[in-house]
């Protein structure tokens, strides 16, 4: 009965048949880290915010007094329904980046991490993405 829900699962969600299943049908990390896990993160397949990202964010405005052109953008999340994008530049260390945001408009500004993390669209598919190909880049070169 198990391998048959299990069989179910793996057709209705796309599920990958060699990672475990947790009882919500989401997919499980293979890694036995000590980070907390985020929200929807086995339905993500990845990480937002993995420990190498985290550490290269410094802290709230630390480049204040830099020119907006100088600014690295470390990490750069979208959602490919709507198209918006933000770049971090800056993180608290527990929920708030301070960045760059292309949305409605093109703007810098402050963001939460627990809001990207935990939006979803419907059916509970994650909303928000990390480009996992960005490589951490200076405003000045994204402007171009």
């Amino acid at each position: 009965m198990a391998e048959c829900i299990r069989v179910r699962l793996i057709h209705d969600l796309g599920a990958r048949p060699d990672l475990p299943l947790n009882p919500a049908g989401q997919e499980q990390s293979m890694s036995r880290s000590t980070e907390r896990r985020e929200p929807l993160e086995g339905l993500r397949r990845h990480k937002l915010l993995p420990k190498v990202i985290r550490a290269a964010l410094p802290p709230l405005n630390s480049t204040d007094g830099a020119s907006f052109d100088d600014r690295l953008l470390v990490a750069k999340f979208f959602c490919p329904y709507n198209g918006w994008r933000w770049y971090a530049v800056e993180f608290d260390g527990s929920d708030i980046f301070f960045g760059y945001v292309e949305g409605f408009e093109k703007e810098w500004g402050y963001f939460s991490f627990r809001e990207l993390s935990e939006t979803a669209i419907k059916g509970g598919v994650p909303a928000i993405e990390r480009d996992l190909y960005f490589r951490p880049t200076r405003f000045r070169h994204l402007k171009n």
